[in-house]
C-alpha cells in the first residue's frame, strides 16, 4: 500500500480438465445409508408395536382362574373369610 492505493500484478489464467464425475457418489452413498436405515428402524418399529399389542390383548395365566365369590348373589349375608 502506497497512498492508499493497491498495486496488483498481472492476472494469471489457469489451464486444467475438471476432475472426472464419479457415477456412484457421495451424496448417493449417504442417502442409500440413511435410507436404509430408516426402513430398518420403520420395520423395528412395527414389529415392537405388533408383539406389545399381542402381549396386551392375551390373557395371563392368572387371569384364567375363577375366584371364588365371597357374597351370595342376593347380598343377604357378607361372609367374613379372606381371598
Amino acid at each position: 500500500m502506497n497512498k492508499n492505493k493497491l498495486f496488483f500484478g498481472e492476472p494469471i489464467e489457469i489451464k486444467g480438465e475438471p476432475d472426472p464425475k464419479p457415477i456412484f457418489n457421495c451424496d448417493t452413498w449417504i442417502f442409500s445409508s440413511l435410507a436404509c436405515g430408516f426402513v430398518l428402524l420403520l420395520i423395528l418399529l412395527i414389529i415392537t408395536i405388533l408383539y406389545c399389542s399381542h402381549l396386551r390383548t392375551s390373557q395371563c395365566h392368572h387371569t384364567w382362574i375363577i375366584q371364588p365369590q365371597t357374597t351370595p348373589a342376593d347380598h343377604s349375608e357378607q361372609l367374613n373369610t379372606p381371598l
